[in-house]
């Protein structure tokens, strides 16, 4: 992963151009985008090489996709976040003065792996509580609740404290597996750009696995405990009724990496093996031309009740109630509702609030799928809601096109 760090910082440069532009002249703002400012219609999107027809069919094939803007991860607030995650030390390396004094980040300056994170979590807290309340429904089913839903993705000290407890996780993995591998960094500069460098797809894997822990053990979702959490213990999990956590605990929407395992480095090479089942020849990840018929760009990460890695369809059936197959790497061999009916009888409403990570080739962010009675029925268009930290927009890229299409087409066929 280190080795990489210039090539990851000159894919941003490419990946954010609207974003640095934003930071020179308005880094004060605390918004992203002071609303909706991008609206694109399904069929403008890209599929993802070999994407079955039974994904892009349906309500699906009737919708839009709508970016709305949260709190600015390019806003000073967020750098004195990033600030904070540091140490000052004197150095002489860039100076023939005596002494110099400078500050070594200990975060990503970028930091769209964390806010994913921190903003699929308050997504979910937010429709869990929906759900708790007197005829809540725990879906985006009015304009109202996709409203103050949005407030609260662009309140910055709440989502504050989620980011830094994003960052704490992931810099302490990486400050354990550097000492664990102290041959592999021999000097402080390759220390500090492994600490630098962007969050890799299996430390937010990494992450959300880890919110799942404290979650079946009762604290909560998020670092702070949650006066809701008595609602997502252990019971809800497993037990007959759990159709709402099954189908609501966001899930990680990421392209399959394995075409790019010959240039990865450090534990981002040792974590790819498992992804070496969804096919690729070496090269670009987000290019079709990577993939064979059989292989699958895209893949879908879930973490209820245990940790799966699926191909798009498969996944899609098994929330369906249709697929009893497990994979090759988990224990999980059976439907997440055999001592059920669950799955297969899960109302629509449940199925439709999809909460997913996004992994769109050079950044990251959240969607969640807005329920509607008509849109279901095929009576008006089906609407995914693209919560994004930056002001570019993605569906004009082309990893950003291919994985909102996944996104939409996956929230609106289960």
């Amino acid at each position: 992963m280190a080795s990489l760090a210039l090539e990851e910082e000159a894919m941003l440069q490419a990946a954010l151009d609207a974003s640095i532009a934003d930071v020179q002249g308005t880094a004060r703002h605390i918004l992203s985008q002071p609303s909706a400012q991008h609206t694109t219609f399904r069929e403008d999107l890209s599929s993802p090489a070999s994407w079955p027809k039974e994904l892009a069919s349906g309500p699906a094939s009737r919708g839009v996709v709508e970016q709305i803007g949260i709190v600015n991860q390019f806003s000073e607030a967020f750098r004195k976040t990033i600030d904070e995650f540091g140490k000052w030390q004197s150095d002489r390396s860039y100076t023939k003065r005596s002494q110099l004094t400078r500050h070594l980040s200990e975060v990503a300056s970028s930091i769209c792996g964390y806010m994913s994170c921190a903003t699929a979590l308050e997504i979910w807290s937010y429709l869990c509580e929906d759900l708790a309340r007197e005829g809540g429904t725990g879906c985006l089913d009015t304009l109202a609740k996709v409203e103050e839903l949005t407030a609260r993705l662009r309140d910055f000290a709440a989502m504050d404290g989620r980011v830094r407890d994003v960052m704490a996780f992931i810099r302490d993995s990486r400050l354990r597996y550097i000492a664990a591998h102290a041959t592999d960094f021999p000097s402080q500069r390759s220390r500090e750009v492994y600490l630098k460098a962007w969050v890799a797809n299996y430390e937010i894997s990494d992450y959300l696995q880890r919110q799942t822990t404290l979650l079946k053990e009762g604290a909560g979702v998020g670092a702070v405990p949650c006066e809701f959490s008595p609602l997502l213990s252990h019971h809800l999990l497993y037990s007959s009724d759990s159709h709402f956590s099954i189908y609501q605990v966001p899930r990680f929407l990421r392209f399959n990496q394995w075409p790019e395992y010959g240039v990865a480095t450090h534990e981002e090479k040792e974590r790819l093996v498992e992804e070496r089942r969804f096919g690729g020849k070496n090269g670009d990840k987000e290019k079709s031309a990577s993939y064979g018929p059989n292989d699958s760009q895209m893949i879908v990460e879930s973490f209820v009740p245990e940790r799966l890695l699926e191909r798009p369809e498969v996944w899609a059936r098994r929330m369906r109630g249709g697929y009893k197959g497990g994979n090759a790497i988990d224990k999980t061999t059976a439907s997440l509702s055999d001592s059920s009916t669950a799955a297969a009888t899960a109302s629509s409403t449940a199925r439709s609030a999809c909460i997913f990570v996004l992994d769109l080739n050079g950044h990251f962010a959240v969607s969640v799928s807005a329920y509607s009675e008509e849109a279901a029925a095929g009576n008006q268009e089906s609407r995914t809601l693209f919560y994004n930290s930056t002001k570019a927009s993605y569906a004009d890229t082309a990893g950003g096109s291919i994985c909102l299409a996944a996104a939409h087409d996956l929230g609106w066929n289960v």
